[in-house]
């Protein structure tokens, strides 16, 4: 138990220093989110964005931040899959008693 649980934190640590990047399709903006999904950069790329209408913008800017959140959540479960598969041994074992 202390073994997972030191598991647990050090992959909780790893992740708090992740982040994960998406481009929009047409390259007007880049999103940065941190490993809870949290909006942590918005760059734009090119100067067309003075120029779009607001919601064609702020759909831009939506759809990359969800791309970005995406990406993060499959890191994140990634990266404690391999303790999602420990659990289930565990259960595994227990239930033999």
């Amino acid at each position: 138990m202390a073994e997972q649980t030191a598991r647990l934190r050090s992959t909780g640590a790893e992740l708090r220093e992740r982040t994960a990047s998406a481009t929009s399709a047409n390259r007007l903006v880049t999103a940065t989110v941190d490993a809870r999904g949290g909006l942590v950069g918005l760059t734009f790329n090119t100067t067309r964005y003075r120029t779009m209408a607001p919601a064609e913008l702020a759909a831009a800017v939506s759809e990359t931040v969800v791309e970005a959140q995406r990406t993060m959540a499959e890191q994140v479960s990634e990266a404690f899959e391999p303790l999602r598969a420990d659990k289930e041994r565990l259960r595994s074992f227990l239930g033999a008693f």
